[in-house]
């Protein structure tokens, strides 16, 4: 019912990550990262198989499903950062296209 609720936040949600995915797909010139999710565990599992379902629609779109503990070792530049090595994208690969989507899953709420 929620769906068909036009005040309803997963709605509109829908409705801006399907805008979204489209402009992503009319800007699209390289092989930057368009849709990045990530989590842990089960989290992580369902995220990985969300990408996996959304490539073979927009195969013109990359995804990529990642650990958020190699999002933040990526991403972080303070003291003590441990780089991640022998991942399957490089650092150096690992840009995002303007206006790139981040998912964050969290299945308990209590897990990033």
């Amino acid at each position: 019912s929620s769906w068909t609720d036009r005040a309803s936040l997963n709605l509109m949600s829908g409705q801006r990550f399907s805008a979204c995915l489209h402009r992503l797909l009319e800007q699209k010139q390289d092989d930057s990262i368009d849709v990045l999710v990530f989590g842990v565990e089960n989290s992580l599992w369902m995220g990985q198989q969300f990408a996996a379902d959304m490539k073979r629609i927009f195969p013109k779109l990359n995804f990529l499903a990642i650990s958020s503990n190699w999002l933040l070792g990526m991403l972080q530049r303070a003291q003590g950062n441990v780089e991640p090595k022998n991942f399957a994208i490089a650092p150096q690969k690992f840009r995002l296209a303007t206006g790139a989507i981040a998912l964050a899953l969290s299945h308990s709420g209590t897990t990033y």
